[in-house]
């Protein structure tokens, strides 16, 4: 071939710099909302009902244990660590069961399906009961999650730039639901009964259920693995040391999700506790029900997703910020949100503080989650190995299950230490996590090349 050729050969057009499988239409022939092929907005439709109801459930767990069940705090932190690690250990089963069999939107269909049972179940379940409805919950989590992830993550070609862009936009669609959920739950609580609000996250995931299965009968896989690439390969690195890589990211992050926890556990309790609740407007008073804080979170999410994934996105046309980067950002966040509470705690004592020491933490700590949780996934869906992609999805989710696990390890301090040496703990081990992810920062930045961050 002559310099020519190979000249011509080198300039294609913008669009074939996109890995587009063969014999398939490009993503970007039909786009929707924000660039984002339809498709992807159908599912974040989904996952909204599906973190409505499990957000729900996590805020109103520990309070519904120990006031209606009569357990003690402690007790009532344990079970909800045990509960939430279950559910986050339960996707490397589903991503594992989904490389075989039925397509993966059945999957997520049916373990939608078993969510909503589950919730139903707990709303009407007596005591003895209890484990039956935490059974079916788990299980449909480790079906629903990690292979609705991967259906993300199959709308785009390998190489797509939009990719940790989608993640970021799913990601706010996790929290409208998470925002949302204990706003509502906390209402039809205190209104209606416990029965009235763990039933509404079941008929949110009926609503999912629909839309999956019409989602599922259009639904055709992409053969990325046959994509055409303009001289550039999906991956430059071995698939071991990419596997390595997401091991080393998924330890790295997981104090990250032990502190996410706290809103339900901790936090939960300071906010009941230790927090002036109560707001004037008006010439009346009206008071905040302890469990609605934890929709601070998800609000600020939804305030700040667009405006900070459209900036990381003017920076990635330059030389961008790495995605290893992101999460080390991430966790130094999380560890300034604790930091926070800790000197509130100091501060405060026995007594009461004023709820915008929570609202200041929310704020930070939502910073880093938008740097490190989505970006997180986005990786995993990029260098995981493409049969494999559900099952290190559940890795990585395997290490929230591990940092929930660590919850109620943690939770059983609360009571014994000062709620500011607690916060501080908390506060040192994310720091701890963002030293150990810097000293392997050469690394990552090789084996996660700069054109897939």
């Amino acid at each position: 071939m002559d310099n020519g050729s190979a000249a011509k050969t080198q300039r294609l057009p913008r669009e074939a710099t996109h890995l587009t499988p063969v014999g398939l239409p490009a993503i970007s022939e039909r786009p929707g909302l924000l660039g984002h092929p339809r498709d992807f907005w159908t599912l974040a439709f989904v996952e909204l009902w599906e973190r409505f109801g499990f957000f729900l459930m996590m805020s109103l767990l520990v309070l519904y244990m120990n006031e209606r069940l009569h357990l003690s705090e402690e007790e009532s932190v344990k079970w909800f660590g045990y509960y939430i690690t279950a559910v986050y250990f339960s996707p490397l089963l589903g991503g594992y069961i989904a490389e075989r069999g039925l397509s993966r939107p059945v999957w997520v269909a049916i373990g939608a399906a078993l969510l909503s049972i589950g919730y139903f179940g707990f709303a009407l379940a007596s005591r003895e009961t209890m484990l039956l409805w935490f059974g079916l919950l788990v299980l449909g989590n480790g079906l629903f999650k990690p292979n609705i992830a991967t259906l993300v993550g199959s709308l785009y070609a390998p190489g797509d730039p939009r990719r940790d862009g989608a993640f970021s936009y799913f990601y706010f669609a996790v929290n409208v639901g998470g925002a949302i959920s204990p706003l509502i739950g906390g209402y039809l609580r205190m209104h209606f009964g416990w029965r009235v609000a763990f039933s509404a996250a079941g008929a949110g995931l009926i609503l999912a259920v629909v839309v999956l299965l019409r989602f599922a009968r259009r639904y055709r896989p992409r053969d990325h693995a046959h994509a055409v690439v303009s001289g550039v390969p999906e991956h430059t690195t071995s698939a071991p040391r990419r596997v390595a890589a997401l091991f080393l990211i998924s330890a790295c992050a997981l104090p990250f999700w032990t502190a996410i926890m706290q809103s339900g556990t901790s936090l939960a309790l300071w906010a009941r506790d230790n927090t002036d609740r109560s707001l004037s407007l008006l010439g009346g008073s009206s008071e905040f029900a302890p469990e609605q804080f934890a929709s601070l979170g998800s609000w600020f999410i939804i305030l700040l997703t667009v405006p900070l994934t459209a900036v990381l996105e003017r920076i990635n046309r330059g030389r961008g910020i790495h995605s290893a980067v992101k999460i080390v950002v991430g966790l130094v966040l999380a560890a300034t949100a604790f930091g926070l509470m800790s000197l509130c705690a100091a501060k405060t004592g026995v007594g009461r503080a004023s709820m915008l020491w929570l609202v200041g933490y929310y704020f930070v700590f939502t910073l880093g989650e938008l740097m490190l949780s989505p970006v997180g996934l986005s990786i995993v869906s990029k260098l995981a190995p493409p049969r494999w992609v559900g099952v290190m999805i559940g890795v990585w989710l395997l290490s929230t299950a591990s940092g929930n696990l660590l919850v109620s390890l943690l939770g059983r301090y609360w009571a014994r230490w000062s709620h500011a040496q607690y916060f501080a703990v908390i506060s040192v081990g994310l720091l701890s996590s963002a030293v150990l992810m810097l000293s392997q920062m050469g690394w990552l930045k090789r084996v996660i090349p700069s054109q897939q961050s």
